[in-house]
């Protein structure tokens, strides 16, 4: 099953993060998933029923650091797949 979910940031925090064992700026976003009233959005049916879900979110990707702000929208394709069986 795939989704199309917009998440709307309202916390942000930075602290350091780590890439190849160099410290970098890193900036954690909170999340909560919005809920559209347009039947034509392709996040309504998730934004309906998935109202007060939260995510978090976070990135050294300095190509989208300043982009993340309170209020910005995030949207993510998710896939959700079965469970692969272990031996």
């Amino acid at each position: 099953m795939k989704a199309i979910i917009k998440y709307q940031i309202y916390e942000i925090t930075e602290n350091t993060g780590w890439y190849n064992g160099m410290a970098m700026p890193q900036k954690v976003a909170k999340m909560n998933v919005v809920a559209p009233t347009d039947p034509n959005d392709p996040n309504y049916i998730y934004g309906q029923i998935s109202g007060g879900s939260t995510q978090t979110l976070s990135t050294i990707n300095r190509a989208v650091y300043n982009e993340w702000y309170i209020g910005a929208i995030i949207t993510c394709e998710m896939t959700v797949e079965p469970a692969k069986a272990t031996a």
